[in-house]
């Protein structure tokens, strides 16, 4: 979400992964209009965008995950060392 050439990059993981290769992604998206000015240098694609960008770029999803899906965070990653 931090550069705006998305498609570019996301063609270029495509070139450089090994054939049979995975790629993981962690992309926010932006369910409303962002103002530009209001998260200067971020680029958030919308979930339609994105999967646009993954079409164009050639990339196969195995697996869609909502923010919502993900597990619960294990209580030792919050204690402090």
């Amino acid at each position: 979400c931090t550069t705006p050439d998305q498609l570019a990059l996301l063609s270029e993981m495509h070139r450089t992964v090994r054939r049979g290769g995975h790629i993981g992604l962690l992309v926010f998206v932006a369910h409303r209009d962002v103002p530009s000015d209001e998260l200067e240098g971020n680029h958030f694609p919308t979930p339609d965008r994105l999967r646009q960008l993954v079409d164009e770029a050639t990339l196969h999803v195995d697996h869609w995950l909502r923010t919502a899906e993900l597990p619960s965070i294990p209580q030792e990653w919050n204690e402090r060392m």
